[in-house]
């Protein structure tokens, strides 16, 4: 478990890797798949469990809100390979968080100090990041 923390307004600790079908890099497939990652976010008011997916889909889209934050999935690493699949110990998420009243940032401005964290999975130990 891994959480991340901006002082006390939000706390974010990523759960699981719901499912990642991603078609690996080398290789050939019909389908691109995706990735769904469970999030508990927690407030000082509100806490919850958000699903969220890339690509997006209509049911499980790739941001959430949570007591007026928003928070949205823009990446999931390493990209998935035959030869080395992904483990727990090596998932990554780039998620950009934006406080109430802000704008979410295009996930291309989003990598800066401001609004964006990269979340890493960590199964064995806890740790906090603060960006």
């Amino acid at each position: 478990m891994l959480t991340w923390s901006d002082g006390n307004a939000l706390t974010l600790r990523w759960d699981e890797v719901v499912t990642d079908s991603r078609c690996p890099t080398d290789a050939v497939c019909v389908w691109a798949g995706e990735v769904e990652l469970r999030l508990h976010v927690s407030t000082g008011s509100d806490s919850t469990s958000l699903v969220l997916r890339l690509p997006e889909r209509e049911a499980v889209p790739p941001l959430g809100k949570v007591a007026g934050f928003t928070i949205r999935l823009d990446r999931v690493s390493p990209e998935p390979s035959l030869a080395a699949p992904p483990t727990e110990e090596t998932y990554q998420a780039h998620l950009t968080v934006a406080p109430p009243g802000t704008l979410l940032p295009s996930a291309v401005t989003a990598i800066s100090d401001e609004g964006w964290a990269s979340v890493k999975r960590r199964v064995s130990a806890e740790s906090s990041l603060h960006p």
